[in-house]
């Protein structure tokens, strides 16, 4: 953490909560301990002299922020009850005029959101914007990994596999969930926008079933293009502080030959996999594993779960297990699917 950070947030503290004893007598209590609200998520703004933070104090979250000279916290929310409710995620634009941050826990594994005040209108997880000089705070729609264009004047984000996006100034209504168009529509599962530093390019990765690309959006153009595509996963685009260079992750997809796909037999089109109709009595399938060169699919006949061994390359079905079957007998034929590639 820069060293001018680390003073203001000391100094905003200080301000905020002193330690009072009643005199020179007087013994420290638990409370005066206790007391401190706990900061975190320190925010800067990169072209002014302010600062922002999200502020536990006795079950309360609230975002607030201090400027230069005095660095004399100001709150910028008005969350008032101690009702388990989280915030997290905070931004500040470049001018350090407009911060962004999300309310509400993170969705579980499948999918719900906690609500720990019992709240019979059920819970909720959405993105907010506040104005710095204290002036108001608002909730912007539903979301979460926001990301605060530079001018702080929207946000964008994904949602259902697109990006999408808020506008904050100036301030206007947000559409209803159900009417809201993506800001970015494209093919694949879209995620983690960044902006670059001057606000006019837009970098997010674009996951598909066996690999994922960088992709650049022009905010002027409104045109996007493909970094250095490959077969292989690229994740975590990085901007240079000039905006000139774009860093990101590279790790090896997952080999051709076991990749289960749709195909004509084409050249370059192969016959394979994932999407095979075996036959019309098949219900649902999907891949499990892989082995030497074929691919297992857990299917489902008449309500009776099948195993099916598929030739990676080819689609064809090597042979078929039903789930009753002693678990050595799929280990045999596998054995022998084994040797016979060989």
């Amino acid at each position: 953490m820069p060293r001018f950070q680390i003073r203001a947030l000391c100094t905003a503290m200080l301000i905020a909560v002193p330690l009072s004893f009643s005199g020179a007598q007087s013994k420290p209590t638990i409370e005066q301990f206790l007391s401190p609200a706990y900061p975190s998520d320190l925010v800067a703004a990169k072209k002014a002299d302010r600062i922002a933070w999200i502020s536990y104090d006795r079950g309360r979250r609230n975002v607030y922020t201090a400027a230069a000279p005095d660095f004399k916290p100001v709150r910028l929310t008005k969350f008032l009850d101690d009702d388990g409710v989280i915030l997290s995620e905070l931004e500040i634009s470049d001018d350090g005029s407009i911060v962004s941050f999300v309310r509400g826990s993170e969705p579980n594994r499948v999918g719900w959101i906690a609500n720990p005040s019992s709240d019979p209108q059920g819970p909720d997880r959405a993105i907010w914007a506040a104005s710095t000089n204290g002036s108001a705070a608002w909730r912007l729609g539903p979301g979460a990994g926001p990301a605060l264009s530079p001018d702080g004047h929207s946000v964008v984000f994904a949602r259902d596999s697109q990006i999408y996006r808020y506008q904050i100034v100036p301030r206007v209504s947000a559409p209803a969930e159900k009417d809201q168009q993506p800001y970015i529509k494209e093919w694949g599962r879209n995620m983690t926008p960044r902006w670059s530093p001057d606000g006019s390019k837009l970098a997010f990765v674009s996951l598909r079933d066996n690999h994922s690309l960088i992709a650049v959006y022009d905010v002027r153009t409104r045109r996007f293009h493909y970094v250095a595509p490959s077969v292989d996963i690229d994740a975590s685009p990085t901007w240079s502080a000039d905006g000139k260079r774009l860093a990101f992750v590279r790790r090896p997809g997952l080999p051709f030959g076991q990749q289960a796909q749709v195909g004509d037999g084409s050249i370059g089109n192969p016959g394979g996999g994932n999407d095979l109709e075996i036959d019309s009595q098949h219900l649902a399938y999907g891949t499990i594993g892989a082995r030497a060169g074929v691919s297992i699919y857990l299917t489902e006949v008449s309500n009776d779960a099948q195993v099916v061994l598929l030739e990676a390359l080819t689609g064809n079905i090597r042979f078929t297990v039903r789930e009753s079957a002693a678990s050595g007998e799929v280990d045999r034929r596998l054995q022998r699917a084994r040797q016979h590639r060989r």
